[in-house]
């Protein structure tokens, strides 16, 4: 999603994009098709840098005659020795990373996200020269975050409105837990916005869910996620880039975490105050669920202070990134 939201930035100041991507079991392919964008699928082992190289390369040749302006990569196993056969077909390489835990041969690394080491974090991983764009006030966000975030609401700590959004895959079907949470509560008149995508396996177990109650509504592969964070008083959800989106937006959210990658940042988060921990997924029943729900429902000022946290953490940078990988090219 965020290579997503940088390529329409991209495209919308007519630069050409084009994707390639490994064929996966639950990729966003067909989204990125249905979004207009041209794609090439590529099929390697796992975890060969080499392979997936020079079929990347391959798929690059297909697609342009001449040397590109960028080619940019965002993927946890694919490091300097990838990025290094791959610079010859490209002036410039961008890498997008949030573990700063291998060596990078590219010209400019984004990490979006919030860390109390920021500044250390990528120290000796990149190359002397290389532009480092750190923090959540280089967030790629889709326009529609920055339109709502004009009207710039300020929560007053009730709540009268739940949004549930565990990411597009919702892999362990967290959503479930949070709505039987919900459900134990007797919170009628409490609208509860449910949001899957789709490449979301349990689908249908989570309408059936929903249609049972009159106060929740099932939203599926939407395009209206800012507004429906702008609408919400609470969310209940991972950590992640959908994080910072409520953050922008000054969303409290009771903040679960289940992938590796989410773990830190979510933790340096919390810390800060922008945030509600509840925990690491596998170590969590429904009564925790419960019982965070519970403290925010009758704890307007805790909800405020984590709803004006998260939105001072955000702070738009002097130059966009668009700006900066148009300018390292002129």
């Amino acid at each position: 999603m965020r290579c997503l939201s940088l390529a329409k930035k991209l495209r919308d100041n007519n630069h050409i994009v084009t994707f390639v991507c490994k064929k996966l079991p639950g990729s966003m392919i067909s989204y990125i098709d249905s979004l207009g964008y041209d794609f090439k699928e590529i099929e390697c082992s796992d975890n060969n840098q080499i392979e997936d190289a020079n079929k990347t390369i391959d798929k690059i040749r297909e697609i342009f005659s001449g040397v590109l302006d960028w080619i940019i990569v965002d993927h946890y196993s694919l490091d300097f020795i990838w990025q290094g056969l791959l610079s010859i077909h490209s002036k410039k390489i961008m890498v997008i990373d949030d573990l700063a835990n291998r060596n990078h041969n590219c010209n400019l690394l984004l990490d979006q996200n919030f860390y109390i080491n920021l500044t250390e974090r990528y120290k000796n991983l990149v190359p002397k020269n290389c532009i480092t764009l750190l923090g959540p006030s280089h967030v790629l966000l889709r326009d529609e975050f920055h339109q709502f975030a004009k009207l710039n609401r300020i929560r007053n700590g009730n709540i009268t409105n739940i949004l549930i959004f565990f990411g597009a895959g919702d892999p362990l079907n967290l959503t479930m837990i949070a709505l039987k949470a919900l459900k134990s509560i007797s919170i009628p008149k409490i609208i509860v916005n449910v949001v899957l995508g789709e490449i979301n396996p349990y689908k249908d177990e989570v309408i059936e869910f929903c249609n049972k109650s009159r106060n929740i509504n099932f939203h599926y592969q939407i395009k209206n996620m800012a507004q429906l964070i702008n609408t919400a008083d609470l969310c209940i959800g991972a950590g992640g880039s959908s994080m910072w989106e409520r953050c922008y937006l000054g969303l409290p959210t009771i903040t679960v975490i289940f992938a590796g990658n989410q773990k830190q940042t979510t933790l340096d988060t919390a810390n800060a105050g922008a945030i509600y921990y509840l925990g690491l997924s596998s170590d969590l029943v429904e009564k925790d669920y419960v019982n965070a729900i519970k403290l925010m429902l009758t704890n307007p000022l805790i909800v405020k202070r984590i709803s004006n946290i998260g939105r001072k953490i955000y702070s738009p940078p002097i130059n966009s990134i668009i700006d900066v990988i148009e300018s390292a090219i002129k």
